[in-house]
């Protein structure tokens, strides 16, 4: 007897069975979230953000989501993804992998079985595409995560057991905007920018494709898209420095979701003046006068980058991990 032969006889005895969703609409996207939120117990899911991962993601395919029932109830979602039509440059680069934007199951006596058998199926839909490797979960810009964080300890180790490794890891850092001020130490940084003919603003919507260009030849398409979704607000979310007409920095907030901050990029050969400084606290300050009480710096290795920041509150840690098919 087959070794697949045999799991299907486990998943049958248990009750348990796993098949692509079959229809996707607010209701179910609802019952997706609850069941995500209380089985990801450190984190939170919102519907802007499952929307924006699955229905809003240009590259999404209903198939890609599986969800696996025990006795006719939701106890399991794997969400997933290829790169198949944004940003139009990553297509070919992207082409043999495969993406677990996220995965939860419902904590129980068969939560482990109920993972394999997801992520089973799962790898056998991409191998079926040609696709060689899986990765979770940094499936830039319509991710959920950069990764799998690591108190989530129950995915580390299931995912572990089928084969996934850690690549690379990364912090969100959570900043308490109640308690957050900019030192006087920035103030004065700025000042002296702007004596050396610096001028930091926020951008007008006149400035979208020159500096979406700009973002895209200086950093990527991923941060260029997020460049582009900041100037789809009344009063767009974005702040560029310039001299002399020439952009030399950007900084990002609320783009991907209302409260993350970010992208931000300074041109390399203006680093090291203080200039990614003062976006940072631009942004940041921009939040806090909006009325955003936590405001979340994600997906980041600038570690010391960041700790000049007053008020973080708290930092999150997520392993980056791959499976070679």
């Amino acid at each position: 007897m087959s070794a697949d032969i045999q799991v299907m006889e486990v998943m049958t005895i248990m009750g348990i069975k796993v098949s692509p969703l079959e229809r996707i609409d607010s209701d179910v996207l609802t019952t997706l979230r609850e069941l995500m939120n209380a089985s990801l117990k450190h984190a939170f899911i919102t519907d802007h953000m499952l929307e924006r991962c699955t229905t809003g993601d240009p590259n999404f395919r209903r198939k890609d989501i599986l969800v696996a029932y025990e006795n006719d109830e939701l106890v399991g979602v794997l969400i997933g993804g290829i790169r198949r039509s944004a940003p139009p440059d990553m297509v070919s680069e992207h082409r043999s992998v495969g993406w677990v934007k996220a995965v939860a199951v419902r904590p129980g006596p068969h939560r482990a079985e109920i993972l394999g058998s997801l992520l089973r199926e799962f790898e056998g839909l991409m191998k079926e595409e040609d696709k060689n490797r899986l990765r979770a979960c940094d499936f830039a810009s319509w991710h959920f995560f950069p990764g799998i964080e690591v108190h989530h300890d129950f995915y580390i180790e299931e995912l572990m057991r089928h084969g996934f490794s850690k690549v690379s890891e990364c912090v969100d850092y959570e900043v308490d905007l109640l308690r957050f001020y900019i030192p006087q130490r920035i103030k004065r940084l700025e000042e002296r920018l702007m004596k050396e003919g610096l001028s930091f603003k926020r951008a007008s919507r006149g400035d979208e494709g020159r500096v979406a260009e700009w973002v895209k030849r200086k950093f990527s398409s991923f941060w260029a898209y997020e460049a582009k979704l900041s100037f789809s607000f009344k009063k767009p979310k974005i702040w560029v420095v310039e001299k002399d007409g020439r952009i030399l920095g950007f900084s990002v907030y609320g783009a991907l979701e209302p409260n993350w901050f970010g992208p931000i990029g300074v041109d390399p050969e203006a680093r090291a003046r203080g200039i990614g400084s003062v976006l940072l606290f631009k942004c940041l300050q921009d939040m806090r006068l909006e009325g955003t009480r936590i405001a979340v710096i994600p997906w980041t290795s600038h570690l010391f980058f960041y700790t000049q920041v007053p008020a973080i509150s708290a930092v999150k840690h997520y392993w980056i991990m791959e499976k070679k098919l």
